[in-house]
């Protein structure tokens, strides 16, 4: 699919900067792979963010039942926010008790898990580097696996309470806000394209027995 954002676009006087963003969504022996190029066709430069609003069936085999669901996520530090804006306060904490069970994998899907964000690292799977997350039915050893690429610097978690029948890992490419947030671009994310250049994001979504 392609989506080409100028002119004849209703916001286009809010933010006047041309773009055409292609995505592509096939689904193989291998998983389901996403592919996003963003291409910047104006004489600006243009902010990009690439996020994705990831969902997963809980529980996702069948005959099991969401209490055996244990996410591991590659915390390397929390993010905080203003809870009253939903914004992040441009701070970071390091990690509890609750926030390494993310690390170790016993984190469960059933708890209430509302917008935690972390800054994000490498976990392994199947003894190799991963880039990602992934989900495990403990009952079964069946897991869904989440890749991305290095461009994703941050995950937030959410469930809606946990009592809804799924799970929410979302990656990012840069903080919430973070135009607006102080610090190096190595901290909060920010980037930008230069006019002419493209930016191609990768994920794929995969199960191991």
């Amino acid at each position: 699919n392609e989506y080409v954002y100028d002119e004849k676009d209703f916001f286009f006087n809010c933010f006047p900067v041309k773009f055409t963003v292609r995505i592509r969504i096939e689904l193989s022996d291998k998983g389901l792979s996403h592919k996003i190029t963003l291409i910047n066709q104006s004489d600006k430069m243009m902010p990009i963010s690439i996020a994705t609003h990831t969902t997963i069936n809980a529980p996702f085999v069948d005959g099991a039942v969401q209490e055996d669901i244990r996410l591991k996520v590659p915390a390397v530090e929390h993010i905080l926010f203003n809870k009253s804006k939903w914004l992040p306060t441009g701070k970071r904490a390091k990690l509890t008790d609750y926030d390494k069970k993310y690390i170790n994998g016993t984190c469960p899907v059933l708890r209430d898990i509302c917008n935690d964000m972390y800054s994000g690292g490498t976990l392994e799977l199947d003894g190799k580097p991963f880039y990602g997350v992934y989900a495990t039915d403990v009952a079964t050893g069946k897991k869904v696996c989440y890749e991305v690429d290095d461009t994703m610097k941050f995950w937030i978690m959410w469930n809606d309470h946990g009592d809804k029948g799924y799970f929410c890992p979302e990656p990012m490419s840069w903080n919430i806000d973070a135009p607006n947030l102080s610090g190096a671009p190595e901290i909060t994310g920010y980037t930008e394209l230069a006019p002419g250049e493209s930016k191609t994001v990768k994920e794929r979504i995969f199960t191991m027995a």
